[in-house]
């Protein structure tokens, strides 16, 4: 087993919690102001009335901050269920309306939302300490999440077409093509699918870095391309570099890397 000092174990607990905030006041926010796809399965698939649809959605976004705050003040792990649940039903609903391109892979490409609370949960349930089964549970949700954006890139959603088109004209001052987006996205699902089993059979430090550096630039794109209509779309993201952030620390921790002139070298080795 890995060993690390509890005091740093806790520091990342708070860390992930931060992460799983940011996650939270994305979904309470959607939540409240805009309609879910639990909204929907509500009211398409079961029937229900628009009112209580539409009420289920704003007690839901109390519910989620309400409990946040209280396993804050409590630190009863229980608690984190009610967002690890919550984000196990979003991509089951939108798996049940076929409500977005790719929808069958939903539940992959959320794999790092779902898994975040989850592993907190289990953090706090028991003892506060990253165990190597705890470990493998980020691991495994992380590759979700990358297999999951990697087979939607492979399939040219057109989203991630238009992120690829926008970014580049805001940073390189010159608009891809739709042929040459859809070319540099064909490698981007290819990188995404390796690097996710490469880390799962075998973690190094240099493959999560890559992997927490593109979770955060894609979730920053979210902001780029809808502006502040995105800053929520990009805190929900949080899990996407936060779970691999993880991992290169408690990789560098295995490696004694205390000192900074040393960091580098444990990371790209």
């Amino acid at each position: 087993m890995l060993s690390t000092e509890g005091t740093n174990d806790k520091k990342w607990g708070n860390f992930l919690l931060l992460a799983l905030f940011l996650q939270i006041s994305a979904w309470s926010y959607e939540a409240y102001f805009n309609s879910t796809v639990i909204n929907s399965v509500f009211f398409l698939n079961l029937n229900l009335s628009d009112s209580f649809a539409t009420a289920f959605d704003m007690v839901s976004s109390f519910v989620l901050l309400g409990s946040f705050a209280l396993f804050m003040v409590t630190k009863r792990a229980f608690l984190l269920l009610i967002p690890t649940l919550y984000a196990l039903a979003l991509p089951i609903c939108q798996i049940i309306l076929h409500s977005s391109f790719a929808y069958e892979y939903a539940l992959l490409s959320n794999g790092a939302r779902i898994g975040l609370p989850l592993v907190l949960y289990l953090f706090y349930k028991g003892e506060q300490v990253w165990s190597i089964e705890k470990r493998f549970i980020i691991r495994f949700a992380i590759a979700m999440t990358f297999v999951g954006h990697g087979i939607e890139a492979l399939i040219e959603h057109p989203k991630f077409i238009d992120f690829l088109i926008e970014s580049s004209s805001i940073f390189l001052g010159y608009e891809l093509t739709e042929g040459s987006a859809i070319q540099i996205l064909a490698l981007i699902g290819a990188a995404d699918i390796v690097f996710a089993i490469s880390g799962l059979i075998k973690p190094r430090a240099w493959i999560y870095t890559w992997m927490a550096t593109w979770g955060l630039v894609t979730a920053v794109c979210r902001l780029v391309y809808f502006q502040w209509d995105g800053v929520f779309p990009m805190l929900l993201r949080s899990a996407h570099w936060a779970l691999p952030a993880l991992v290169v620390w408690t990789i560098l921790e295995k490696r004694k890397a205390a000192q900074p002139w040393k960091v580098w070298s444990s990371v790209k080795g």
